[in-house]
């Protein structure tokens, strides 16, 4: 019975420490939010969706910094900031083109 019992929680172990979080998820969800608030010129909303998406790279840095190279993290915090200045500017078209590039950069990133 113990024998068992242990081969459960084992796998147990094993199947819940192979997901993969590693954030891929949540940067296409706030980008897919930031997208739909471009199309809608909602510049209240996308001031706070892009200032998400700075706090959730920040909080993935380090995991950025273990799947890609210094330069592809470090081109995406420079997107990022584009993104930023775009929409202070109300510069919608500038900002789609740097959300495009952000999106690339976390495929090339992601993409092993």
């Amino acid at each position: 019975m113990f024998q068992k019992a242990m081969l459960c929680i084992m796998m147990l172990l094993i199947v819940s420490g192979c997901s993969a979080q590693n954030g891929k998820n949540e940067f296409k969800e706030k980008i897919n939010l930031l997208e739909q608030s471009l199309s809608n010129k909602d510049t209240a909303s996308l001031k706070v969706q892009v200032d998400e998406l700075l706090q959730l790279y920040k909080h993935n840095e380090w995991k950025l910094q273990l799947l890609g190279d210094e330069g592809e993290y470090e081109r995406l915090h420079e997107s990022i900031q584009r993104i930023i200045v775009a929409i202070e500017e109300e510069d919608y078209t500038e900002a789609k083109i740097e959300l495009s590039t952000t999106k690339t950069i976390l495929q090339d990133i992601y993409s092993l």
